[in-house]
């Protein structure tokens, strides 16, 4: 991946909305609901090049962690086009279970 930001597709897009929004705060995720905010957040990921592996069809994946405010990391999977730094898709790392504790999100390694 070169240096240049990366830019999610619609498809990141709608996954980020189906996987990750219902995971946040009503008030964070009424903040983040339009689309140029959750391409913010999703070029607000670190990438490192020890997170990356090879996927299918020169395609490659990430295991990242995204940060907000006031809430635990969030274990996601990039699935990431090298070539033109986009984000196909997006998705909740395997092995890993939420589960909320007196209304706060907790991450679990399940596997």
């Amino acid at each position: 991946m070169s240096t240049e930001a990366i830019r999610p597709t619609m498809h990141a897009l709608d996954r980020f909305r189906q996987r990750v929004l219902p995971l946040l705060p009503e008030d964070t995720r009424a903040e983040y609901r339009k689309n140029s905010q959750m391409k913010n957040l999703i070029n607000r990921v670190q990438l490192y090049t020890e997170n990356f592996h090879q996927a299918h069809d020169g395609l490659m994946k990430a295991n990242v962690f995204l940060n907000l405010d006031g809430l635990p990391p969030i274990p996601l999977t990039f699935v990431l086009n090298p070539l033109n730094n986009l984000v196909i898709t997006l998705y909740i790392q395997n092995g890993w279970e939420v589960t909320y504790t007196s209304g706060k999100m907790e991450w679990r390694w399940s596997v």
